[in-house]
């Protein structure tokens, strides 16, 4: 149990890490491809890089702002002195905490399950002709898309029904559920941590910006585009897992999006950026044999003594060495 709370704590480390890096230096790119495939690829990463453990012969000393991470140290109380990395597992090793996590990924697990559910049931209420374009009532939602299927509320026009059928599309074609479904499926393991959320919201933009291009692309007037949006801006709390056609609070970025200049090749070289974050990462959570004596002593565990060495035979020569007596 400690091994996967000190797991699931490493990877929301690479996850706030590789956030840091895109809010930064990326977000503001036109490079959507880009962007959609590094966050994935971000995610993945985090899940993977806690799994290997760089093995050093000799601590490693990290300066951060004029310390030493590896001379820090965190007192328990006035006769032990754990260090930060001991003081933590010591701390993801208590029963309760363990507790507090499962009851987070069992909430969060069950209300995925609800929002498939929801899903499944109006596939399968509405879809009766075979067509993968859904008509509703009742729900405040213009439109949305899910695993193949268009979503579309039945009290649109008929030319602004086929402008968010057009979006939705496009959504489809990349295949932008089953980026939500992974990022989602993320989530419920890492609820915990509030950069996994943030980049869930990034790659929803994302896809909007994406979606949005092609649109302009196609022939569809700017200035009519941004209209349509706002004219439906709404609020809902359904399907989670789907990408809503006009999430209010993308709408501001989405029309700047659509007008800002597109970025250049060499923007690319800011993904170099990521490089020095997984080193540092890397080495923080490496481990060195020389501290493990160390550590256990500072926790106050007492290894067992080292033998003791063997006695040195007595010797005693018949005669004094030629070296320092010689014969007359």
């Amino acid at each position: 149990m400690n091994a996967l709370l000190i797991y699931m704590v490493k990877a929301a480390v690479y996850v706030t890490g590789f956030f840091i890096v895109y809010r930064l230096f990326l977000s503001s790119d036109t490079m959507y491809s880009r962007n959609r495939t590094y966050i994935l690829l971000s995610v993945i990463s985090a899940l993977i890089l806690p799994m290997i453990t760089i093995q050093t012969s000799k601590p490693i000393n990290i300066p951060v702002f004029g310390k030493v991470l590896s001379e820090i140290f965190v007192t328990g109380n006035g006769s032990n002195n754990l260090s930060a990395i001991s003081y933590t597992a010591t701390i993801l090793g208590q029963p309760w905490l363990s507790v507090i996590y499962f009851m987070g990924l069992i909430f969060f697990g069950l209300k995925l399950i609800i929002d498939f559910l929801e899903l499944a049931f109006l596939i399968n209420r509405k879809d009766k002709n075979g067509s993968h374009i859904i008509r509703f009532h009742g729900l405040n939602n213009a439109g949305f898309s899910a695993f193949g299927y268009v979503f579309i509320n039945s009290r649109l026009s008929p030319e602004e029904a086929d402008e968010i059928i057009r979006h939705e599309q496009n959504h489809l074609n990349h295949h932008h559920s089953f980026d939500i479904v992974f990022i989602e499926l993320v989530k419920v393991i890492q609820w915990f941590n509030p950069f996994i959320h943030l980049l869930s919201t990034s790659l929803r933009a994302v896809h909007e910006y994406q979606a949005d291009e092609e649109c302009i692309s196609l022939g569809t007037s700017i200035n009519n585009y941004q209209k349509l949006l706002m004219n439906q801006i709404f609020k809902s709390r359904i399907f989670t897992v789907s990408n809503s056609f006009s999430n209010p609070s993308l709408i501001r970025k989405r029309m700047i999006m659509m007008t800002k200049r597109r970025s250049k090749s060499l923007a690319n070289l800011k993904l170099l950026m990521i490089m020095p974050v997984i080193t540092l990462l890397m080495l923080a959570f490496s481990t060195c044999s020389e501290q493990e004596p160390l550590l256990a002593e500072q926790a106050g565990i007492m290894a067992a003594p080292p033998p003791p060495p063997p006695p040195v035979p007595d010797f005693h020569p018949s005669r004094p060495p030629e070296s320092i007596c010689h014969s007359p």
